[in-house]
């Protein structure tokens, strides 16, 4: 028994549409005894006669009309999927599941949806919350393909792509000290309660802000820590201390804290992405946008898709084999009309210059020969 395939189908709907084995057999370029052997072939695994035959015509069956409908669906949605299939190997659509910080979420999320939305619209982001430490991890088990994170965090075989530099900035109570100043130093903080969060949440984060208090001889209690970044600021809120926050995070607001920047702080609070070392055209895609929503990337530049790249970088080629045949095109027309204007010039009776910068007369004989009649 012959199971049926999509070619059956593709040969049906050619017969059905001609009604001529002839015609169908040259539109799918192959020849009329295979065609008539692949209908019999699937008349019989239907067990149905699809068309009525004769020697001067070709009709459809009923059953071959009823065939020819759901025969032609089929084939347009097998089209689709082998054209959302290749969008999708290209980067153009599909589903990314992002892991995000939620620091992220505050600035660099937020561009990269809008930015996401304009220049790559068929491309969803599924996301989900998870802490920096947990997203290589993640990815290594592919729950996640792509990870916005505090850095620098141990990447486990991952790449890690910086992104956005913040600033620290100092989370007060309200009725602190420390809320009537403008700014605030590095050396401000010696001696004033801290609360934080703990390294194992952000151990970016906590390095990068104990280094910093380190490199000032800040040496600084603190009283309480917090599991998350909204814990954090209700416990700024309920007096227990201050806290050194990204400038991110104080765009939230918070009722009884006010926020002040850190003015000699120069370490600043690092987010990027984090990603598989070969990572898919769809992920690539994503990160193109992720970098140009970033303070390293361009904002008025748009982000291409991969297919995007490799169309520019074969017009660049084009254009660059273009122009130089172009260049040997101007420099032979340029030679040949050098060579004709000199020979112009030796018909007409000039000469060429002789050593001592006059011109020697160049004359042909027959020019010479009606010289000579005209002075014998």
């Amino acid at each position: 028994m012959v199971e049926m395939e999509l070619r059956h189908l593709r040969y049906f709907v050619a017969v059905a549409e001609e009604l001529h084995f002839g015609r169908a057999a040259r539109r799918l370029r192959i020849s009329q005894p295979p065609l008539s052997a692949q209908i019999r072939d699937l008349e019989h695994e239907l067990a149905v006669t699809l068309f009525i035959r004769t020697r001067h015509k070709v009709e459809l069956t009923d059953a071959g009309h009823a065939l020819l409908a759901r025969a032609r669906d089929v084939l347009a949605r097998v089209g689709t999927f082998a054209a959302e299939a290749a969008s999708v190997a290209r980067g153009e659509q599909g589903v990314v599941t992002v892991g995000y910080t939620t620091t992220a979420a505050y600035q660099l999320l937020p561009r990269l949806l809008q930015q996401l939305r304009v220049h790559h619209p068929r491309i969803a982001l599924r996301l989900e919350e998870l802490a920096s430490p947990a997203q290589p991890a993640a990815l290594e088990d592919r729950r996640i393909d792509l990870g916005l994170a505090c850095l620098p965090i141990a990447t486990r075989g991952t790449v890690a792509l910086p992104l956005i530099h913040e600033q620290m900035t100092l989370a007060i109570p309200h009725d602190h000290p420390l809320a009537r100043r403008a700014a605030i130093g590095l050396a401000d903080l010696r001696g004033v309660a801290q609360v934080g969060l703990r390294d194992s949440t952000e151990p970016g984060w906590a390095q990068a802000c104990a280094g910093e208090l380190a490199r000032a001889r800040v040496a600084a209690p603190v009283v309480a820590e917090a599991d998350t970044k909204l814990a954090l600021l209700g416990l700024v809120a309920a007096g227990l201390g201050v806290a050194v926050i990204s400038s991110s995070l104080a765009t939230l607001g918070r009722p009884g804290v006010v926020f002040r920047p850190i003015a000699d702080s120069q370490v600043p609070l690092v987010l990027g992405a984090v990603h598989r070392p070969q990572p898919s055209e769809l992920v690539r895609a994503v990160l193109d946008v992720a970098v140009s929503a970033s303070d390293i990337g361009s904002r008025s530049t748009p982000a291409r898709s991969s297919r995007s790249r490799r169309r520019g970088r074969a017009r660049a080629g084009r254009g660059g084999r273009a122009d130089r045949r172009r260049g040997r095109r101007r420099a032979r027309g340029r030679r040949r009309r050098r060579t004709g204007a000199r020979r112009r010039w030796r018909r007409a009776g000039g000469g060429r210059p002789d050593r001592g910068g006059g011109r020697r007369r160049s004359r042909s004989r027959r020019a010479r020969r009606r010289d000579r009649r005209a002075s014998g």
